[in-house]
């Protein structure tokens, strides 16, 4: 699995000590009475995303920084006769942006199901976006310096599947000509996230298992 090596070195273990299981998250992505839910309360807290593409942006953390001009940016450069801008913030950010809905009714797994398009840039929401086929875009307005400040376990403009931009007009124009490849989307939700079936059945499974053992 991709990510073996990286948590063997990160938390010191052998690699053979690793075991690699889907969240039971994955099971929410997938599953049609959570979706099913989600839709109707969303469409019911805002009807007007019946009538717009709707284009869900979920940056990830940046610590000590405030990316809400960047976020202003990325917001205004969609038409808003056709497009509804929604930002999903990491919970220990403070963004601020008029151009666009600044949802905290719901979370970004079930804002998800209502995106016509999902703007990322390095978050993990990347992997559940891909499990359900949304078209992906990549708003890396600080790619040198993230990767200064935190680096990457993967190469990340090899293996982004869709179009990666540090300019939110060019990213808008991405949007507005369909620019993605949904097989690249769904390629790399398979590499990344091997079992999308049965997920908490299997964890449980595997819990009680090692409880077992140790009796």
């Amino acid at each position: 699995h991709q990510c073996i090596h990286n948590f063997a070195e990160a938390f010191g273990y052998d690699e053979d000590r690793i075991v690699v299981m889907s969240l039971p998250r994955v099971d929410k992505l997938t599953g049609w009475d959570f979706k099913e839910g989600a839709l109707r309360r969303i469409y019911e807290a805002y009807p007007e995303f019946r009538k717009k593409k709707v284009v869900v942006y979920a940056p990830t953390q940046r610590v000590d920084r405030d990316i809400s001009r960047e976020t202003e940016r990325l917001a205004e450069a969609f038409s808003r006769d056709e497009y509804i801008v929604v930002v999903k913030k990491h919970p220990l950010m403070d963004i601020r942006c008029d151009a666009a809905v600044m949802d905290e009714k719901f979370t970004t797994l079930e804002m998800l199901f209502a995106a016509d398009y999902v703007i990322c840039d390095y978050s993990a929401v990347i992997f559940e976006a891909a499990v359900i086929g949304k078209p992906l875009f990549f708003y890396a307005f600080d790619y040198d310096r993230y990767g200064v400040e935190r680096d990457f376990y993967i190469d990340y403009k090899a293996e982004m599947p869709g179009v990666i931009s540090e300019d939110s007009e060019k990213l808008a124009a991405a949007v507005a000509s369909d620019d993605y490849d949904l097989r690249k989307v769904r390629a790399f939700g398979r590499k990344y996230v091997e079992n999308q079936e049965g997920c908490t059945e299997k964890l449980a499974e595997f819990i009680a298992d090692q409880v077992k053992a140790y009796e």
